[in-house]
């Protein structure tokens, strides 16, 4: 198996732009809070918060998909 490389977050990094923002925060392990608000009545505003263990990323995120209209 091929090692992996990952970055360490050491302070909060935040992106914005066109009012759209991200941030990373430093955490032991991964955690993703994210929220959405989209002008579409099908979307709207919605929120997801996940933190990764064995198994969780089979049962939550692997089977998401992108939307388009």
């Amino acid at each position: 198996e091929q090692s992996r490389r990952g970055a360490k977050i050491k302070r909060p990094v935040v992106f914005e732009h066109d009012g759209k923002r991200i941030m990373a925060t430093p955490f032991s392990g991964l955690k993703i809070d994210y929220k959405i608000s989209f002008p579409h009545p099908h979307i709207g505003c919605q929120e997801f918060s996940y933190e990764s263990s064995p198994g969780r990323f089979a049962s939550k995120i692997a089977r998401a998909r992108t939307f388009g209209f």
